[in-house]
C-alpha cells in the first residue's frame, strides 16, 4: 500500500466513525435533561412518570428555536459527511482522483465543515438547552403542569450520553480533516517531475 492509500484509508475510517457517531447522537433522546424527570434530544422529549418509574417519549409539542437550529446544523453536517464519504470512495477507485489536489481540498473543506457543524450543534444544545432547562425549573406554572402529569422537575441538570457521543463525533471528524489536510500538504511538497 502506498502512502496515499494509508492516508485515504485513515481519513475514510475516521470519517466513517464520525458519521456513525453523529447518526447515533442525532437520533437519540438523551442530550440533556433533569435527573429522574425529563430528557430531550433533537426530535423527542422523554418524561419519567414518577409514581411508576416509567419513561415515555413524545415528539416536541412546541419546537424551541434552539432545537430547530440544532436540527439544521445536524442535517447539514450529515450531508457533508455523506458527500465527503462518496468522494473518498470514488477517489479509491478512480485513478484520476487519487492524487488530485482539488479533491483533497474539497475533502478537507467538507470534513472540516462536518466537524464544525457537529460542534455547533453541541454548543447550541449545551448553552441554550441548559438555559431552557433552568427556565423550566423556575416556571412555577410549568412545574405544576408537569406535576399533574406525574413528572417531577426538581432533579439536577444532567448532560446526557448523546451530547458526549456528539462531542466524540466532532473530535473524530476533526482528525479526519487533519489527515486529509496532511495528505494535501504531502502532495504539494512532492518534487515535480522534470522534463529531460
Amino acid at each position: 500500500m502506498s502512502d496515499f492509500q494509508y492516508h485515504r484509508l485513515a481519513s475514510f475510517s475516521t470519517l466513517l466513525l464520525g458519521t456513525i457517531l453523529n447518526l447515533i447522537a442525532t437520533g437519540s433522546n438523551s442530550w440533556q435533561g433533569i435527573e429522574d424527570g425529563i430528557y430531550f434530544g433533537l426530535w423527542n422529549v422523554c418524561f419519567q412518570i414518577h409514581s411508576i418509574k416509567h419513561w415515555t417519549c413524545t415528539a416536541w409539542e412546541v419546537l424551541p428555536d434552539f432545537i430547530r437550529s440544532a436540527q439544521a446544523f445536524c442535517i447539514i453536517g450529515q450531508m457533508c459527511y455523506i458527500v465527503s464519504a462518496v468522494l473518498m470512495l470514488f477517489s479509491f477507485f478512480v485513478r484520476a482522483l487519487q492524487r488530485s489536489k482539488v479533491v483533497l481540498i474539497v475533502l478537507s473543506l467538507l470534513t472540516f465543515s462536518a466537524a464544525c457543524l457537529v460542534s455547533m450543534t453541541v454548543v447550541v444544545m449545551g448553552v441554550k438547552g441548559k438555559d431552557y432547562i433552568y427556565s423550566m425549573k423556575t416556571d412555577t406554572e410549568l412545574i405544576f403542569r408537569y406535576f399533574l402529569k406525574g413528572v417531577v422537575l426538581s432533579g439536577l441538570y444532567e448532560i446526557g450520553w448523546s451530547m458526549i457521543v456528539a462531542i466524540v463525533a466532532s473530535l473524530v471528524t476533526f482528525i479526519a480533516f487533519l489527515v486529509c489536510f496532511f495528505e494535501y500538504r504531502d502532495i504539494t511538497e512532492e518534487p515535480r517531475p522534470t522534463r529531460v
